[in-house]
């Protein structure tokens, strides 16, 4: 069984590529629309390849061939299919706000000037509010009142205080808000309650709008959560090493020290859920109850007893359902149209249940001890492992195979260290959220 299914893996990972390759080139692009310098909307396709945090440029076309425009040429670009707008402003970046450690001094920060694309979180004719994530991975909010825009600040400063020192948080962008929304008192109480989060800024000014009973003209979309559905299967070997064990031979029990080796191969199929907060890839939440079974060869040796070495072979097949509950890192990914190659690594915990335990064969110094029984083990891991994958995505279907190596710390009566040499998968999974 195992040679054919290696075959079958060893097949889907050459049609995957294939397949994805000979998708048409409406893969390598989103719909969307540029604004040019006169302030005509002109609609088109934006190049999947372009950078979305921070773009320096947009790879746009309504008919013919690419063109390249930077934040000099064009006023604004959207992408519909991920619902963002980028529109091209002069900003300044004071370098002390919104810092994580501390600074000594708020007041003599460095002021960078430059014109950039700013994220546009929400907006209405004369005002709006826009998100900047600077080289150091710092968000930075500004606020645009007409055509001008001015960040909103936050500092951590240092201050002494009776000979000690502390740290002092200054929210100077909540004394900016109620300036820029003065002609709406009613706001008072929610600027106070605002957090500097892009998500708390955008929902500030949709209150303000209505305040003044605007209607805004832009407003991104709240990000869901994208949940997963699929189904598994998967061939692996697995190594097990522990430092003693109490061994039930059926007609002795005996603890035997200097244990070695588990090794076996296996087989499992079953269901997986995968969940990605805020559509972010960089993580995901995944949950999987797997049928397992296996092939295990388990030798020990041990001390002499009555003139015989206790040293035992014992071959036996095995069945166990596991649920695992696992938190993947996306390290990183490549895209090619719908085909997409991704590595990451993860770590979790396992709940494993031996459902079924067949007669095995088992020699101890040349007799045969073991006998057939039922287990009714539940055995709990912490896992940590990696993974490298290859699929391809199709609307809400995603198909891929993946190889993985694990190590896992069984928490069961004995010291038990699981490796997981290489575990090959495949999945087919379903998004319909």
């Amino acid at each position: 069984m195992i040679s054919v299914l290696n075959r079958c893996i060893l097949t889907v990972l050459f049609i995957i590529p294939s397949f994805a390759f000979a998708q048409e080139e409406g893969s390598d692009f989103y719909t969307g629309y540029i604004v040019n310098s006169e302030g005509d909307t002109i609609s088109g396709q934006v190049l999947k390849k372009n950078k979305y945090i921070n773009p320096e440029t947009v790879f746009f076309r309504d008919v013919g061939e690419w063109v390249e425009y930077s934040k000099q040429d064009i006023r604004a670009f959207y992408i519909a299919e991920l619902d963002l707008l980028f529109e091209s402003h002069k900003i300044s970046i004071n370098k002390n706000s919104n810092q994580k450690d501390p600074i000594e001094d708020e007041l003599n920060g460095e002021i960078e000037t430059g014109r950039y694309f700013v994220l546009t979180l929400a907006s209405a004719q004369s005002y709006g509010v826009y998100s900047f994530f600077d080289e150091e991975g710092t968000n930075r909010l500004y606020f645009r009142s007409g055509d001008q825009l001015e960040e909103l600040l936050i500092f951590k400063t240092y201050v002494s205080q009776d000979g000690r020192r502390y740290i002092r948080r200054n929210e100077r962008y909540k004394v900016q808000l109620l300036g820029l929304m003065i002609d709406c008192p009613a706001m008072k109480n929610q600027v106070e309650a605002t957090n500097y989060s892009s998500k708390s800024i955008a929902a500030l000014l949709k209150t303000y709008a209505a305040c003044k009973g605007d209607v805004l003209t832009y407003q991104s979309a709240k990000k869901k959560r994208k949940v997963s559905l699929g189904l598994m299967a998967g061939i692996g070997t697995v190594v097990k090493a522990d430092a003693s064990r109490t061994v039930d031979a059926g007609v002795i029990n005996r603890t035997i020290a200097n244990s070695e080796l588990d090794q076996g191969r296996w087989f499992e199929f079953g269901l997986a859920i995968q969940i990605e907060p805020q559509r972010d890839k960089r993580f995901t939440y995944r949950g999987e109850l797997k049928l397992r079974t296996q092939n295990v060869e388990t030798k020990y040796s041990g001390p002499r007893e009555t003139n015989r070495v206790a040293e035992a072979t014992y071959n036996f097949k095995n069945t166990h359902l596991l649920l695992h509950i696992l938190m993947n890192f996306n390290l990183a990914q490549w895209e090619k149209g719908n085909l997409f190659v991704e590595g990451g690594a993860y770590i979790g915990s396992a709940l494993s249940g031996s459902i079924d335990w067949e007669q095995g064969t088992s020699q101890f110094n040349g007799d045969l001890v073991f006998r057939e029984g039922t287990f009714d083990i539940v055995v709990q891991q912490t896992v940590i492992g990696a993974s490298v994958g290859l699929g391809v995505q199709m609307n809400r279907f995603t198909a891929s195979a993946r190889y993985n190596t694990s190590l896992a710390d069984e928490a069961s009566d004995e010291r038990v260290i699981v490796l997981t040499v290489g575990t090959v998968t495949l999945n087919l999974s379903y998004t319909p959220w």
